[in-house]
């Protein structure tokens, strides 16, 4: 009874703080964790996309380019692809395969169109563009097979709480990098907004993957948290996943936690109850092994009396399940707690 009530203490405590705990090792592993790589939309970011900018290349129509963006688009369960929602379409897409971390293809009209990374859109013929200096949030490019038609700038605007729960990290000696498959000069603005200085940007699937890999070879304990189906290997890979509650379903399928209210200051938080988790645990199996190896020999001599050795089992279990409900959530002191607590609790439980 030592780790399970220790365990079912701590999970009723991170269902109020908003987290769905969906596999019992993960509070044991972020417990040890000493970094943990940041997927940038969607989970340091609102993940609420818009258009800000559509710059037409080649005499290309402002217009016709946004309306082939909105129809390649619409297919995408990346985030990147929601800022496009609101246009109309160009039409039917034929033919429509998505590139994992580089963007999507289809046919319209006849013609072939990609959309996403400049090096996946330029791979259909020969022509490279450098995007515009001024553009600083996320950058994607329109292409066909025989030129690229516009440059898009997507903006968005950093999650609530994002640069406290990062200083909060490196208060518990976690460190916080970002691996993005966004540009430079997006995935630069926001980690210096949130306050992160390792941020790797342009990064692939199978490149974050090697990133996590060779920390891991160094020794390093790493939780991973992200929202898309690009981050579903890396979330596989990491000592702990971590998904956003309005993430795609496959990231939540590859994760051990889920933040079901994307609230990132919960983070810390639940790295200081996995820590706290584990003393009690050790605690409870510790007591557990002195009572037992101490009193075993004794009811083995027949030095105690049969009823004495049934009351002090009872008693034994007793100890062990009052120590574990430290880690139960505190009782609010007043009602508008309560009220403040009670969506949090009823979140967690409709969503298990």
């Amino acid at each position: 009874i030592a780790m399970p009530a220790a365990l079912a203490a701590a999970t009723a405590n991170l269902g109020r703080q908003g987290i769905l705990l969906t596999d019992a090792d993960s509070l044991e592993a972020l417990a040890r964790v000493d970094h943990i790589v940041f997927d940038k939309t969607g989970t340091l970011t609102q993940g609420e996309l818009r258009v800000s900018r559509c710059i037409p290349l080649e005499h290309a129509d402002e217009t016709r380019c946004l309306q082939i963006a909105a129809s390649l688009e619409r297919a995408s369960e990346h985030p990147l692809a929601r800022a496009f929602a609101g246009h109309d379409g160009a039409g039917a897409v034929a033919d429509l395969v998505t590139f994992a971390g580089q963007g999507v293809q289809g046919r319209i009209e006849g013609r072939v169109y990609r959309i996403g990374s400049p090096p996946f859109v330029t791979e259909l013929h020969t022509q490279t563009h450098e995007p515009p200096a001024d553009l600083s949030g996320s950058v994607i490019l329109l292409g066909n097979e025989h030129h690229v038609l516009a440059w898009f700038e997507l903006t968005d605007s950093v999650r609530a709480g994002a640069a406290d729960a990062v200083r909060d990290l490196q208060s518990l000696g976690v460190e916080s990098l970002i691996l993005s498959g966004d540009g430079h000069t997006a995935v630069a603005t926001v980690a210096q907004q949130v306050g992160i200085t390792d941020a790797t940007a342009r990064c692939s699937a199978k490149e974050k993957l090697a990133r996590l890999l060779s920390l891991q070879r160094q020794g390093k304990r790493v939780a991973v948290i992200g929202d898309g189906v690009n981050d579903a290997p890396v979330l596989a890979a990491g000592n702990v996943s971590i998904a956003m509650g309005r993430g795609a379903a496959l990231a939540h399928a590859s994760a051990g936690l889920v933040l079901v209210n994307d609230n990132l200051a919960a983070l810390p938080e639940a790295v200081k109850l996995a820590r706290r988790t584990l003393r009690i645990a050790r605690q409870n199996l510790l007591w557990a092994a002195v009572y037992n190896f101490g009193s075993l020999p004794l009811a083995a001599f027949g030095l105690i009396p049969p009823w004495l050795a049934a009351l002090g089992m009872s008693l034994s279990s007793v100890a062990v399940v009052l120590n574990s409900t430290r880690l139960l959530p505190g009782v609010p002191r007043n009602r508008s707690e309560q009220s403040r607590a009670t969506p949090q609790r009823c979140l967690s439980e409709t969503t298990a």
